[in-house]
């Protein structure tokens, strides 16, 4: 309610109050001229709360004004002792003839009075229980902890951050590098039995280093031939191993113990690279904190192995693949969460 509409409804108010009084007035003069005397003499004067009452029980005001004038009783009870005191002379004798002024008070002055007085906001109730102030609330300042201010983008706990292998190993830790040494030579002798040749922390590290390198210059769907020929390959992933060496790591490479393989995957179709993901993401949020922006968005990951939620979009330039749905910085792209789409699709 703007301060119009509060100044309208005290209008209001005290219109409907003044034209009580002018009604008794006149129905006081209409009985003094039929009957000859003087009502004020014999009966005394209407007051002020008379003539509100006599407004109430007409119902002539509104709920509004009826809240208001609540609020207002004990100042028109001031005002009418106010105005029933007869003058004083300067000789300290009353003087009973002269008659105070009985019109009605300035609206702004009781509210005023009201308020500084009896120490009570001035309310105005609305019909569907809303109480709206005529006067404005007391303005607190903001506590600190409810104010939002935007992260600033940076990295932490990168103290031990000094060359690219360092920035890495926060990344994947040595302590997940032993989990795949562990679970791959698991594998391997299964499979290959005393034809494997155990593998360990550092081929693993370098094993990565080239898929992550292939990656980098666009060249991770080459055939192994063309990236290890002799001539127009590779030189970084023939000097890190062999070819046939790295074909034996990518089929046995594991992230988790096969045995117990089946019982997490009756909960977790993702259970094969399960806490590997998870552990990773961890870390990625550990060292970063975002800007004040993140973007949330769809990948397709390229596979065409046994899946048995592959997805097929074909408006993506390759067809099939693992969808994951990504939150990064908007900035920066760097990822903090992922979620793996693990819905089965239907065969069409």
């Amino acid at each position: 309610m703007d301060e119009r509409n509060i100044e309208m409804d005290e209008r209001n108010i005290f219109d409907a109050l003044e034209a009580s009084n002018n009604q008794l007035g006149q129905e006081e003069e209409h009985y003094e001229a039929e009957s000859g005397t003087d009502t004020d003499e014999e009966e005394g004067q209407y007051t002020f709360l008379e003539a509100v009452n006599q407004s109430l029980a007409a119902e002539e005001l509104s709920s509004d004004e009826e809240y208001v004038l609540t609020e207002l009783g004990p100042v028109i009870h001031r005002f009418e002792e106010s105005e029933a005191t007869p003058t004083t002379s300067t000789d300290g004798q009353h003087t009973p003839d002269e008659v105070v002024d009985r019109s009605t008070p300035d609206v702004h002055q009781v509210l005023n009075d009201l308020q500084e007085d009896i120490a009570i906001p001035i309310h105005l109730a609305a019909k569907d229980g809303i109480v709206w102030s005529v006067q404005p609330g007391a303005v607190n300042k903001t506590p600190s902890k409810n104010v939002f201010r935007p992260p600033v983008r940076k990295f932490i706990n990168c103290q031990t951050m000094t060359d690219p292998e360092s920035a890495f190993d926060l990344l994947f830790t040595p302590t997940m590098v032993r989990d795949i040494v562990k679970y791959t030579n698991k594998e391997g002798r299964r499979v290959q039995q005393h034809r494997w040749v155990d593998t360990d922390d550092i081929e693993i590290q370098a094993f990565i280093g080239i898929l992550i390198h292939l990656g980098a210059l666009n060249q991770n769907i080459f055939p192994t031939e063309l990236i290890w020929d002799t001539r127009n390959g590779n030189t970084l992933a023939r000097s890190a191993m062999t070819r046939s060496r790295f074909l034996a790591l990518s089929n046995r490479l594991r992230f988790d113990d096969k045995e117990t393989r089946t019982e997490r995957r009756n909960r977790d179709e993702f259970a094969p690279i399960r806490d590997m993901w998870e552990q990773v993401l961890s870390n990625m949020r550990r060292h970063y904190v975002p800007g004040p922006f993140i973007t949330v968005d769809e990948q397709l990951i390229p596979w065409r192995g046994r899946c048995k939620f592959l997805q097929y979009l074909p408006s993506k330039p390759d067809k099939y693949g693992l969808k994951v749905f990504w939150a990064c910085d908007a900035e920066t792209n760097y990822p903090l969460v992922a979620r793996p789409y693990l819905v089965q699709q239907r065969k069409i």
